[in-house]
């Protein structure tokens, strides 16, 4: 008899729907601690919370048994377990929008089965809040029956492909290449082996609750946009409520304001950062802001604005400072390279 699975597949400001589809893919985290079916690490997996569901996640799916993929409360998409592929463990996801996500396993995905379906995309609307993967028991044997027999075998889409971290010299070489000027590369790679050390000491048990909002603000985010070449005079800090308000000229005006930078401690949620920072922007009428930038600790996230004065709900640029990629799993083919030459001044969201 098979089993009914779900999967949650991010949130609405971390969508991992469109990852997953094209890959035939489901991952989970966190995945640092190495293969949950290592027997040296193994152990770490074992009892309550999530390091039980990656447990779970790893031993128990079948071939044959269906999925369910959700984003929030709504089931998004339905998939099967197939015969070939399994469970992974892949060295490269460790930064997806953020998050390590090593944990992974095929899925023949088929999104259309719902339409003969249609209750189970309702099926945890009434759930407060759901755990990250776990064995769905709320569907009749029957219906999980009908559902795993209307699955279509075919061949499993390829993997994603993750570039490899930039070491100091490859970045260097990849910003030149891409015209930024030689003394404007050398602060900016300067300025993230700071932010590297300081994140790590961050994440140190030493540094408590550190660090701040504003310590994010005045130990990252601006010392990154000096070096990128934004002048004291440019950059609103605490400007209206903005964390970091950008201005390509004086007066620093609203009419003047092009983006802007919201911060959050480690840790924290960005989604939430990214709704705070648009809401200002609305209120306040920044007509002429096109990026609004997100940071947790040492990590970016770039939104744009569409040409008809809307936002992207999805990122389009991302960096991490402490490990910078020329291509990431999410955004789909962001490079932090990219990232970060469209945050010089005069290219500002030119992506």
């Amino acid at each position: 008899m098979p089993q009914l699975w779900q999967i949650a597949a991010g949130e609405p400001a971390r969508d991992y729907r469109e990852l997953f589809l094209e890959h035939d893919l489901m991952l989970i985290g966190p995945g640092t601690p190495g293969s949950a079916t290592d027997p040296n690490v193994s152990a770490v997996y074992q009892g309550a919370g999530i390091m039980s569901a990656i447990q779970s996640f790893a031993m128990d799916p079948q071939p044959g048994d269906p999925v369910l993929m959700r984003l929030g409360h709504e089931v998004v998409a339905s998939g099967i377990i197939p015969e070939q592929g399994g469970y992974s463990w892949e060295k490269s996801y460790d930064d997806v929008l953020g998050w390590d996500l090593q944990h992974a396993r095929r899925v023949q995905w088929q999104p259309e089965l719902l339409d003969e379906f249609p209750e189970l995309r309702t099926v945890f609307a009434t759930r407060k809040q759901q755990p990250t993967f776990t064995r769905v028991h709320v569907v009749a044997d029957s219906r999980v029956k009908q559902l795993a027999s209307r699955f279509i075998a075919r061949e499993l889409k390829s993997l994603p492909t993750v570039g490899d971290v930039l070491t100091r010299e490859q970045l260097g070489i990849e910003l030149f290449a891409s015209g930024v000027a030689n003394d404007v590369v050398d602060r900016l790679i300067n300025v993230l082996e700071q932010v590297k050390r300081l994140s790590a000491w961050y994440k140190g048990k030493h540094a408590g609750d550190r660090p701040t909002e504003h310590e994010v603000v005045a130990h990252i985010l601006v010392p990154l946009l000096r070096s990128l070449g934004w002048s004291e005079q440019l950059l609103g800090v605490e400007w209206n409520r903005v964390d970091v308000a950008v201005f390509d000229r004086t007066p620093t005006t609203k009419d003047n304001c092009v983006a802007v930078f919201e911060a959050k401690s480690l840790g924290q949620p960005l989604a939430s950062a990214f709704a705070q920072a648009r809401a200002y922007v609305e209120r306040m009428y920044l007509k002429r802001c096109r990026l609004i930038v997100t940071a947790d600790g040492g990590r970016l996230m770039v939104y744009l604005r569409n040409t008809d004065g809307t936002w992207a709900e999805q990122p389009s640029g991302y960096l991490n400072c402490s490990a910078p990629r020329a291509a990431h799993l999410l955004p789909k083919g962001a490079s932090s390279v990219q990232t970060l030459v469209g945050l010089l001044p005069g290219r500002l969201g030119h992506w």
